[in-house]
């Protein structure tokens, strides 16, 4: 079967695309990863509620454990 005039025109890249094995590939493609993923199995753990405490604020400075350098 002769070559159409049109695909002798386009690009080689694009006349790949052309043959039905690489068209029935892309398809088949398109297919698998149009699929929905699984979903976790692993449930959602619960929110614990935490209390925010205000601490007052430092009235003395905290002395330093280490002797000043030298």
């Amino acid at each position: 079967m002769p070559t159409p005039r049109f695909l002798k025109d386009l690009p080689i890249p694009l006349r790949w695309l052309w043959h039905p094995w690489s068209l029935a590939a892309l398809g088949l493609h398109v297919l698998v990863f149009s699929l929905p993923l699984a979903p976790d199995p692993t449930p959602e753990p619960e929110l614990e509620s935490v209390t925010i405490v205000e601490l007052p604020p430092s009235i003395a400075p905290v002395p330093s454990p280490l002797p000043p350098l030298q």
